[in-house]
């Protein structure tokens, strides 16, 4: 995108949606992907990532400003973090995330999921 005013431009796709159709007319098979399948999917009411070659920055999408610098500063808070939580702390929790337990006894796929 524009070096210059990249931060405040973004290109989005997303398929046609049509209103009012009855089970007889030619795009009503597409209701139920915009309605079920990707409403909300992504936290923000919005479908998952969809398009052919179309890419866009999120930063832009949810309207935040940041100041020019204020990326490597960003950087620099979360390296200092990791080393303060220790290589221990993360190995442990890595396995937890890796573990095929990790989900049990939880709500995920009853109460929690992509289509809830």
């Amino acid at each position: 995108m524009d070096e210059g005013k990249g931060r405040e431009v973004a290109y989005v796709q997303f398929p046609q949606n049509f209103q009012n159709l009855t089970k007889n007319e030619l795009y009503s098979s597409f209701r139920i992907i915009s309605e079920v399948e990707m409403h909300g999917s992504d936290g923000y009411e919005g479908p998952l990532y969809i398009g052919s070659g179309c890419f866009h920055r999120r930063d832009t999408l949810c309207g935040r400003n940041f100041i020019k610098g204020s990326k490597s500063d960003m950087k620099w808070v979360i390296s200092r973090k990791r080393e303060e939580s220790g290589i221990h702390e993360l190995e442990e929790n890595s396995k937890s995330l890796a573990s095929c337990t990790f989900e049990q006894d939880t709500e995920w796929g009853k109460e929690m999921g992509l289509k809830y």
